[in-house]
């Protein structure tokens, strides 16, 4: 029921957008004197018959219809009318914005709680939704829309003056041309208002003083007066609004008026000045000149055709609109827009008849539950009174059921702010809803003949069958067959991380017509090297979001392979009746997703089936191998690459890389020292381990084939002679001197089976053969031979690095063990071999491992970190043995203490091992080396919702080591104190006077500590507390001023701040510690202050001389600038929020280049930023 009712009420708030759009007004600035005219007579410049340019108002008001008489004779006279927007497009162009568009800022996503309740108490009674619901741009076309409704006084013609003259001109049989799109006008509208201030569209854009001074110059035919009014006007709203728009309809009404006499009709604000319409015209060179009319004629006067012998068209003639995915057939009095609305189900018909100022609509929508007799009644009651209460806030007027054509159904009247009277009619059949709507200014014409032929033509007629289509991705290389043309990557429906610029997604989704079926394919592509094969966390998280959103136990999954590919089918239920089937299919660097979705009630397998038999892969195309030289060495390359880079690195290294969406191409050149036990000992694999990581995939633990082409050596066999696996990876090394040559190519074993990527091997052309490796050993066992034999530090170190990119497996995993136990005596800080090899042991361990990991424990090297790598891992599996081992073997003494902060920061990635060894814990709260760790623990615990009993003594348990920790801290201050923010957070949770009174000891004795007395000073805000001296201790440290000011901001107590620091200078030397993360500033002296223009506006900028000790006692200088501030110097918040220019720049002070140096910054910064916000052109 209720995915109903906001199907409808969603649908049901658009209408009166359609009429709201032609109601917005806009003025013009000019420097000389306009005639008084607003008729014009365009001739010239090669046209054959003369055009004509009249100035509109858009409202009704009756004394605004008193035309010249000279302009009806123009009208008769020409070919064709032009207004600003044509009036078919209104509905569909609106329509297709408000449903499809990107999501949009409401005014309640942009303000805080408290300004919305002042907003609210202000401004709510204007508008019938809440205010919070609407955007600014909605929000200013509702305000117009009253303002010029009461503008336009009691009498009132049937329409605004646009569509009056539309009306005459399309009765005689003229075309109609819109020099406008819909959409592009409600852009203009949004870019206008982004980011404004709620306030000042709810309070100064329009008011009822405007509209009457817009009516008075209207009424004198005074263009002078309009133009002087709006002579204030900002170029940022002119531009846009006026003269860009001018220049836009002048392109259209040019080639118009050399095919037909035309007429066009515009607003008034669009005639006068350099960049109106009629200057404009005249530069294109045109004759404009003004048309004065001594008569005047009332348009309720007027007949059509009066003026001269002009044959009137006939009325529209009524059309038979029919709908067979939707089952309906009825008569419209003209051809209706369609919006096919994604996502819902929704079918919606609408035509508007813009002489006698009503709409129809019709609207068809599958219902996710049965409409039976049983809840037809109820269904369609609700529906109606919830239409009702959207619109007008009230009940229907009139609701009462009915029956047509042998349907039963029900009818409702009621009232809306955009329509005197409506008149909705439901019926429903199985789980189709059809709903009738017409609206009408005057009520009287809702039960008219037009209004009454409409509804009673309704006639239910079988519904089509969903008919197929075939689609074929050429980019993701796959066909398949859709119900409808799809939408294309549509708004709502990606969950991939925007800022992951290595991973490419394209949804395509169809819906089928008059049908519940839903059909969606997914691809995701990852844009470099690397493949979906071994990506076990994107496939967790896939079936986490499915459990998410499906019935509990509804979930079912297997594995199989499909199309000869490894893929997965899961099936499952959802709320509200939806049953679905998933599979998922990898191919190289894709991963297809195929979803069917459908009602319980209509979900056909026949037609799943059909859908999925439907799709196919499509082959890699073939690609064309070119060759370049570089130095002395040829390289192959393939034209058609999307990317192809030469970069020359600072270690005397070449790279050439090269991707597209099916495989990628590397070749590094490196000039290497290399030691003789390297060359001795070592196979393809582990050199390739010890030449950087440069093009490998950090993800990547199995090389699939390795090659090495020296003279005579033959294809070595896998690593560690591993069978093929999942990461697609070729590989050939070639050495040449001191140089090594790394060819690898990446991509899916498809595309690495096509002759050209062999040429493309072959393609390298060295010019000098090198001496084969010794690949005699070929067993793990060599790689820790390798290290204890290593001749120094440093080719150990080598060694250690290269380990994380060695494929090892699980039957290595005792070996592993053994060795991560034991004792290295090379072994250095960074990088450590044994975090190496417990990194290792943590990818391949299992629940299986628990007892050899416990072995190991017992095993390991006291004076190692083995011990606590183990218990980690077996709190990380978390099994019940795991977790009883742990609990016995964790040493809480003081003689043998781990590493408090390594060790229990598993349980934050962990949680759920908590709650089973806590208990055993809570009698170390007041200890001060655990209990920190136990407080982080219990917290913890309680966030993850994990039930832990808590002893009664645990409050004052927390007292007490709050108390015991001061006292520790106090003595030494220059320790690191691991969790001492979950100390203070669970002191705040008390929210006693006894804990605010330890908390503020805390914020007034480590003030000068740093991060321990400042989060005691946070909750103390928190809790409304605001002790003066430690707030004046931070405010005075610029690495906490801006951090605290911004608290202070949150909780609307400023001004506890003292206020020497509350000024822009001060908050711009904290800005600029916050944001230079990389260094430490020593010391920072203000140089100066400069006011310049940056992102089209005028700011001020902070000078400073910057100060960094780069050696020992000897500063050095550089430029630094803090900004952009508002002009006003009581806003001291950093203005242009997306672009800070807060900034320590790596050029040493020269005060003489001060401002040279910041205009050039600022510069680059707009540039960068143009770069940003320009579309990007997908690869």
């Amino acid at each position: 029921m209720n995915y109903f009712n906001n199907l409808f009420v969603r649908t049901f708030r658009c209408v009166p957008i359609c009429f709201m759009l032609l109601l917005s007004w806009q003025f013009n600035t000019a420097q000389a004197q306009e005639a008084n005219s607003f008729l014009y007579r365009i001739t010239g410049n090669g046209l054959s018959k003369p055009s004509f340019l009249w100035g509109t108002i858009h409202l009704q008001n009756e004394a605004l219809f008193n035309f010249p008489d000279s302009l009806y004779h123009y009208i008769e006279s020409a070919d064709a009318y032009a207004m600003e927007i044509h009036p078919d497009s209104i509905v569909g162009q609106s329509l297709d914005y408000y449903f499809k568009s990107k999501k949009k800022t409401t005014i309640g996503q942009m303000v805080d709680a408290e300004t919305l309740k002042q907003l609210k108490k202000k401004y709510q009674s204007k508008f019938k939704e809440p205010i919070e619901n609407l955007t600014l741009a909605e929000a200013m076309l509702k305000q117009n829309n009253q303002a010029f409704a009461k503008a336009a006084g009691t009498k009132k013609m049937d329409t605004f003056m646009d569509m009056y003259l539309m009306t005459i001109s399309q009765s005689m049989g003229k075309e109609i041309v819109g020099l406008e799109r819909v959409e592009d006008r409600i852009k203009l509208m949004d870019e206008l208002l982004f980011n404004k201030n709620p306030e000042y569209v709810l309070g100064d854009f329009t008011d009822d003083k405007t509209s009457q001074q817009l009516i008075k110059a209207y009424l004198n035919t005074d263009l002078n007066a309009v133009r002087n009014y709006v002579s204030a006007m900002p170029p940022e709203v002119e531009e846009p609004f006026l003269s860009g728009r001018n220049k836009l309809m002048l392109q259209k009404m040019i080639p118009a008026m050399q095919q037909y006499s035309l007429f066009t009709a515009v607003g008034l604000a669009h005639l006068p000045g350099d960049q109106g319409l009629i200057q404009l015209l005249r530069k294109a060179g045109y004759t404009v000149v003004p048309v004065y009319s001594k008569q005047k004629i009332h348009a309720s006067k007027y007949e059509p055709g009066s003026m001269t012998n002009v044959a009137k068209k006939k009325a529209a003639d009524w059309v038979t609109v029919n709908l067979e995915e939707s089952g309906l057939i009825l008569q419209m009095p003209g051809k209706p827009s369609e919006n096919d609305v994604k996502n819902t189900g929704l079918k919606m018909h609408m035509y508007i008849d813009w002489q006698e100022n009503m709409f129809y609509y019709i609207m068809h929508v599958v219902s996710q539950e049965d409409i039976t007799s049983g809840n037809q009644d109820s269904m369609l009651t609700a529906a109606a009174i919830g239409a009702s209460k959207n619109s007008s806030g009230k009940e229907p007027q009139l609701l009462r059921s009915i029956e047509l054509n042998g349907l039963k159904g029900k009818e409702a009247l009621f009232s809306s702010k955009e329509m005197q009277g409506i008149r909705l009619v439901l019926f429903s059949r199985n789980q189709d809803l059809y709903m009738l709507m017409v609206g009408a200014n005057d009520s009287t014409k809702l039960f008219g003949t037009n209004a009454n032929r409409f509804v009673q033509s309704l006639q239910l007629t079988a519904k089509k069958d969903i008919s197929f289509i075939t689609y074929t991705d050429v980019e993701e290389l796959f066909s398949i067959q859709f119900p409808g043309t799809p939408d294309v990557n549509p708004d709502g429906f990606s969950e991939k991380d925007e800022s992951n610029r290595h991973l490419h997604e394209k949804i395509l989704y169809k819906r089928a017509a008059g049908s519940s079926t839903e059909t969606m394919v997914k691809v995701l592509r990852i844009n470099e090297y690397g493949d979906f094969s071994n990506d076990k966390e994107l496939m967790q998280n896939i079936y986490e979001g499915l459990r998410g959103v499906s019935v509990k136990e509804s979930l079912e999954h297997i594995d199989t392979q499909w199309l000869q590919h490894p893929a997965a089918i899961v099936t499952g239920k959802m709320e509200g009746g939806i049953q679905y089937e998933l599979r998922m299919l990898k191919r190289g660097g894709r991963l297809y997703t195929v979803w069917y979705f459908d009602n319980k009630l209509t979900y056909n397998a026949i037609a799943k089936d059909a859908f999925f038999n439907s799709f196919a892969l499509l082959p890699y195309p073939t690609m064309n191998l070119r060759k370049m030289t570089l130095d002395s060495l040829e390289v192959g390359y393939f034209d058609s690459l999307a990317h192809f880079a030469n970069r020359w690195g600072s270690d005397d290294s070449t790279e050439i890389n090269a991707y597209n969406p099916y495989w990628a191409l590397a070749m590094e050149t490196k000039q290497l020292e290399l030691k003789p036990y390297t060359w001795a000992s070592s196979d393809s694999a582990l050199l390739m381990a010890m030449l950087e990581k440069v093009m490998l995939n950090e993800k990547a633990t199995v090389i699939k084939m390795a090659y090495t082409v020296y003279q005579s050596v033959p294809r070595l066999d896998a690593w560690l002679q591993l069978k093929e696996s999942a990461s697609q990876l070729r590989v050939r090394l070639h050495k040449w001197g001191s140089k090594v040559y790394r060819q690898q190519m990446m991509g899916d074993e498809t595309a690495l089976q096509m002759p050209v990527i062999n040429q493309w091997f072959d393609a390298l052309s060295i010019g000098k053969k090198a001496t084969p490796l010794d690949v005699t050993k070929n067993t793990s066992a060599t790689v820790f031979e390798l290290l204890r034999h290593a001749p120094d530090e440093d080719a150990f170190a080598t060694l250690v690095r290269g380990l994380d990119e060695l494929p090892f497996t699980r039957n290595e995993l005792p070996m592993l063990l053994k060795e991560a136990a034991g004792k290295w005596s090379r072994d250095s800080s960074y990088p450590n071999l044994q975090d190496e090899l417990w990194d290792i042991i943590d990818k391949l361990a299992d629940s299986t491992d628990i007892a050899a990991i416990q072995d190991a424990y017992i095993k390991a090297d006291a004076a190692g970190n083995g011990q606590s790598k183990a218990l980690r891992l077996l709190v990380k599996l978390g099994t019940t043995n795991a977790l009883a081992f742990v609990q016995k073997n964790v040493p809480f003494t003081k003689e043998k203490e781990p590493a408090v902060g390594n060790f229990f920061g598993v349980f934050y990635q962990h949680p759920e091992a908590i709650a089973p060894l806590l208990p055993g814990w809570y009698k170390l709260v007041t200890d001060t080396t655990y209990g920190p760790a136990v407080v982080m623990m219990h917290q913890h615990a309680q966030d993850s919702n994990y039930a832990v009993q808590t002893p009664a003594s645990f409050q004052e348990d927390v007292m007490t080591l709050g108390r015991n920790m001061l006292q520790l801290i106090s003595r030494n201050k220059d320790e690191y104190y691991p969790y001492m923010n979950e100390v203070i957070k669970a002191l705040g949770k008390l929210a006693t006077p006894e804990a605010d009174g330890l908390l503020f000891d805390y914020a007034t004795k480590l003030a000068d500590t740093g991060y321990i007395g400042y989060q005691a000073l946070q909750q103390l805000i928190d809790h409304e507390v605001y002790p003066t001296e430690p707030i004046a201790k931070y405010s005075a440290d610029p690495y906490w001023r801006s951090s605290l000011y911004s608290l202070l901001e949150e909780n609307e107590q400023v001004k506890v701040m003292p206020a020497k620091y509350r000024t822009q200078l001060m908050m711009a030397e904290a800005y600029l510690y916050d944001n230079v993360d990389d260094y430490d500033i020593d010391t920072l002296i203000a140089v100066g202050e400069r006011e310049l223009l940056f992102m089209g506006k005028k700011y001020r900028f902070y000078l400073f001389k910057a100060g960094l000790y780069e050696e020992e006692n000897k500063l050095s200088y550089y430029h630094a600038v803090a900004g952009p501030f508002a002009l006003d110097r009581n806003n001291v918040s950093l203005q242009e929020e997306n672009v800070y220019a807060t900034y320590l720049s790596g050029d040493p002070f020269d005060k003489k280049n001060v401002d040279k140096w910041l205009k050039e910054y600022l510069k680059s910064l707009e540039e960068e930023q143009t770069e940003v916000d320009a579309p990007k052109e997908e690869e």
